[in-house]
């Protein structure tokens, strides 16, 4: 019989919050929030399920013989003392010091509050919390019964917006039309923010911070949603991140039927015609599994998936370099699949940005001009992008990146 093994080692806090596993590059993780610091740490599958063992005040030798029944291998006390003494520090268990949790806390505002020339925010305490208040009474927008069709007569008036382009593009466009139009644009992507922060608190999250950020070369609004990382609904965690792109659409629509009730060739029809069209594109860029946006986070929280980019670049490497053994044949279909596709369409996307920008140039300044102001620009842009990467920290939550901690297997 071990040391203390007739009752629980330690106990942990009752509000600490624990997430569904979720596939992370050769492993799975799970997501753990204190509400009080606003901390998120991430853990290994061995690391969460002893949290929630001592969440669930188990005694030691129960913890002991279910650990074993559920990894297949032992696990010492002095192991799951080890992992308890690198919580305490963190504040997670029963008896925490209000001022260490204040000091935490403290931490990660300071951490949500750095700046660079790159990327800043600027959170305001009141819109969080009128966002917060505001948010379920709009939930029911987000029903199942409404979201489904709404959806897809958006996306009809999205692909007709982008069918009459050729007929826009013979039109010329006024800056009078141009700038009130990008303000509609502006204002629609609060009401995206606000969708998010809509569908989160639906699933019983919360919106930790709502405000304005700085994301080189442009001022947008923000509302972080980092709490979806806990639902336990698949379908959860995809409407929320889905729910801004839906609000664009409910605009679209909106916009639609004013276009059809204004006079053509008007002013406002002419207004209403170009938001569409600029709604259209950023709808279609948001749903593109690729930019890191909306479409992106759908396609990994329905796959169950964390971090869904780089960990398959990341296996597709190691597997062409023969560096690692290969994975479980379904986590691995979903890496070459995604590595692959999203290749091609790079590829794809950028050789035409690179022909439209070769054929605007050559009639200003010859073809050998053009190639070398290409050229040139490939390079920038690739040096760029470089130091994005070099400076980037490892990719965690959208406020303090989260902390790892744990390893008690291996």
């Amino acid at each position: 019989m071990t040391e203390w093994a007739g009752a629980a080692p330690a106990a942990v806090r009752s509000e600490i919050a624990l997430g569904p596993p979720l596939v992370s590059g050769r492993s799975a993780v799970r997501f753990v929030k204190d509400p009080v610091t606003q901390m998120y740490y991430k853990l290994g599958l061995p690391e969460s399920f002893l949290l929630d063992c001592l969440q669930r005040r188990l005694p030691t030798e129960e913890i002991l013989t279910k650990y074993q029944r559920e990894f297949g291998c032992t696990i010492t006390a002095d192991r799951v003392r080890a992992f308890i003494e690198q919580m305490r520090p963190r504040g997670l268990l029963e008896g925490t010091p209000q001022g260490a949790l204040e000091a935490t806390a403290n931490r990660v505002a300071a951490e949500r509050g750095r700046k660079n020339l790159l990327r800043a925010r600027w959170p305001n305490q009141w819109l969080t919390q009128l966002v917060r208040r505001a948010a379920p009474a709009f939930a029911w927008m987000l029903a199942p019964a409404l979201m489904v069709p709404l959806s897809v007569f958006g996306l009809s008036v999205c692909f007709f917006v982008l069918a009459m382009v050729p007929l826009w593009a013979s039109e010329r466009t006024a800056l009078a039309t141009t700038l009130p139009a990008a303000l509609l644009l502006a204002l629609s992507v609060i009401v995206h923010e606000f969708f998010h922060a809509v569908a989160c608190a639906r699933a019983g999250g919360n919106a930790q911070e709502v405000g304005i950020m700085w994301r080189a070369p442009v001022f947008v609004a923000y509302c972080t949603v980092d709490d979806v990382v806990l639902f336990r609904s698949r379908r959860d965690r995809v409407v929320t991140a889905y729910a801004g792109t839906y609000a664009n659409l409910l605009l679209m629509l909106a916009g639609a039927v004013m276009l059809k009730t204004v006079p053509s060739g008007s002013a406002v029809h002419r207004v209403v015609a170009a938001y569409l069209f600029m709604s259209a594109v950023a709808v279609l860029v948001n749903l593109v599994p690729l930019f890191g946006l909306d479409g992106y986070r759908m396609l990994e929280h329905s796959l169950g998936v964390w971090s869904l980019q780089s960990s398959s670049f990341s296996y597709v490497r190691s597997r062409v370099t023969g560096a690692q053994r290969p994975l479980h044949a379904r986590v691995a279909l979903i890496y070459w699949i995604y590595a692959l596709s999203t290749t091609a369409a790079g590829g794809g996307i950028l050789c035409a940005l690179g022909l439209i920008w070769w054929r605007t140039l050559r009639p200003l300044v010859g073809a050998a001009w053009s190639a070398g102001i290409l050229a040139g620009e490939a390079g920038l842009v690739v040096l760029v992008s470089m130091v994005i990467l070099r400076h980037r920290k490892p990719k965690g939550l959208s406020g303090p990146r989260f902390e790892q901690f744990g390893r008690t297997s291996g």
